[in-house]
């Protein structure tokens, strides 16, 4: 054993490396996670530290936190720790001791090549693969032809007597060279330039025993067993906000993938590239992919928590396949990909497609996502005629645009479409508004309330304005050329004497901002408009405009007063009622 110093922290689970090296335990990292990557500047910077504790500038040095989940184990058997966070550290180190390893050999120190190789690098008597580091898919050829140099000498795999290293199960294609070999050969000739200044050997043995009684006994590090997995996402973004974000996708893939880590490598390659990798691929954005397994997650269980995903997920999973579980996932991808992306490629029938483009053009809150998917599954699979689901989610397409010029926020709304659709009696388009009405916490706004705020709320201001005035114009017949038209104020949000001729600075304040008083128009259109009077705008716009609804109010208004735009207020609030009217 080796004499450890005094730790950096006053935390229990502060532990030196010998300790964590020395115990009968697998440090597993997840087989699908990304690969070992340490460069040159990196190891050298843990050589330099190495060489700082030698030199007595630090008596410890603190590596940081290892987070990782301890796995039940069966009597007898080794500890697994399934890694979080830590890989590239803890696969370092291991580098580092397998060329101290090397280096006895070499040099025929091969009593305490053995010694180390039993204590910090392997566990015997394992008849499955016994390296004390399981590292991902990708370099798992990597460790394998690392242990297969060490053991090419014969003197030493006789003084390791009945010991047989068992590989870890490696794909077909698995290369034996790559960032860890590089850095293993590294380790290995910092050994080499570190003792060959001297020329007895035993200064030399001496040499190394010093570095390894350092990196062992004065390099600590804090260990992290997270109880529950699927905190780790939030711990690891705590720790390491500067690194790439751990997900709850990361979780998802090595939780399935952990039901089968006895699987040989070749088969759970095929499952990842034929299954898992099509579905992740199957989303437009890493957000969208993301973002897919909560409301997976509350179809399954309403009563899921967001922080609790994994947990509920992994209770679902008891007793089926990897298979069973990506296949259950891509049966809802399509509809979650249509509510989520407006992604339509999944959807067959023609009024679907409109409808759900409506609801994405919306900007419906996703609290109603698990709602919509059901709601569109049910339709794929023969529970609902497409005309009722087209209605159903009318419904809630008209819920949601109320609430909005309404200014009702989205809060609570959560608890109401999470377990909305496992609560219905009838799955109807009024059903589904009777539901909603019933909830004494919700409020639907009705036809007159409608109205008054089409009429007097500042539409601009709101996130629905585009939306609102893009229906509008495709109510005239008009097809809306760009998503990404502007809005024209007609009277100007500066005012200027001309306008004042006609609108106080009070009506001014209170118009300015109405739907009545705005316009689709294009950027370019837009930045010739300003602050001009009304007749020099409407020649402009006339002649220039591709909106139906511009050049409609370009033909119907030759003046522009209070008492005009509360005539074409009075018209857009009908309409927005029509438009959004339920469907009983």
């Amino acid at each position: 054993m080796l004499k450890t110093k005094s730790k950096m922290t006053a935390a229990s689970n502060e532990s030196f490396l010998e300790h964590i090296y020395a115990e009968k335990t697998i440090f597993e990292i997840p087989f699908f996670q990304r690969n070992y990557k340490w460069k040159d500047n990196q190891t050298d910077r843990l050589i330099n530290d190495l060489q700082s504790v030698l030199d007595e500038e630090k008596e410890v040095h603190f590596l940081g936190a290892i987070i990782f989940h301890q796995r039940p184990n069966e009597p007898g058997k080794p500890q697994i720790f399934e890694v979080i966070d830590g890989q590239q550290r803890l696969t370092t180190i291991f580098l580092l001791i397998c060329a101290v390893v090397r280096w006895m050999v070499i040099k025929k120190h091969f009593a305490r090549a053995v010694e180390i190789f039993l204590a910090y690098l392997v566990i015997e008597r394992l008849t499955t693969p016994n390296s004390k580091l399981h590292s991902s898919k990708d370099d798992r050829g990597q460790i394998n032809k690392i242990f297969e140099i060490i053991l090419t000498n014969a003197e030493f795999k006789l003084a390791l007597g009945s010991f047989k290293y068992v590989p870890l199960s490696a794909p077909t294609e698995s290369t034996d060279s790559g960032t860890l070999r590089k850095n293993f050969n590294r380790f290995v000739k910092f050994l080499h330039n570190a003792t060959d200044v001297h020329e007895d050997e035993e200064q030399k043995l001496q040499v190394v025993e010093s570095l390894l009684q350092a990196l062992m006994g004065a390099f600590s590090v804090v260990q992290l067993n997270v109880v529950d997995k699927s905190n780790g996402p939030v711990i690891f973004d705590s720790l390491n906000a500067a690194q790439e974000p751990m997900t709850i996708g990361d979780l998802v893939k090595n939780g399935i993938f952990a039901k089968v880590s006895n699987f040989d490598a070749d088969t759970l390659t095929g499952i990842h590239d034929h299954l898992w990798e099509p579905f992740a691929k199957g989303f437009d954005t890493p957000k969208a992919f993301a973002d897919f397994f909560f409301p997976y997650g509350l179809i399954h269980n309403p009563n899921t928590k967001k922080n609790l995903t994994y947990n509920e997920l992994t209770k679902s999973w008891l007793g089926k396949t990897p298979e069973e579980i990506i296949g259950d996932m891509r049966s809802y991808q399509p509809f979650y990909n249509a509510a989520y992306s407006g992604l339509l490629s999944g959807i067959v029938d023609k009024d679907m497609k409109k409808q759900i483009k409506s609801l994405f053009d919306a900007s419906i809150p996703q609290s109603s996502l698990p709602f919509i998917i059901n709601v569109l599954k049910c339709q794929h699979e023969g529970g609902l005629e497409a005309s009722a689901a087209c209605q159903i989610l009318h419904n809630l397409e008209c819920f949601f645009v109320r609430r909005s010029i309404c200014g009702h926020e989205p809060s609570g709304l959560h608890a109401v479409f999470k377990r909305l659709w496992g609560d219905l009696d009838k799955r109807t388009a009024g059903e589904v508004i009777r539901r909603i009405r019933s909830l004494p916490t919700v409020k639907v706004p009705e036809d007159n309330e409608v109205r008054e705020h089409v009429r007097k709320t500042q539409m601009y201001k709101k996130g629905i304005a585009h939306f609102f005035i893009s229906e509008y114009d495709k109510s005239l017949g008009g097809e809306i050329p760009s998503d990404q038209f502007q809005l024209e104020h007609v009277l100007p949000q500066t005012m200027t004497e001309a306008w004042a001729q006609h609108f106080s600075r009070e009506e001014h304040e209170a118009l300015v901002h109405t739907a009545a008083n705005l316009l689709p128009v294009t950027q370019t259109v837009n930045a010739t408009l300003a602050q001009k009077p009304f007749i020099e705008k409407k020649d402009l716009v006339k002649t220039n405009s591709m909106f139906k609804s511009t050049r409609d109010f370009c033909e119907k208004y030759s003046a522009w007063t209070p008492l005009e735009l509360e005539k074409r207020a009075n018209n857009l609030a009908d309409w927005a009622v029509d438009r959004w009217k339920f469907r009983i």
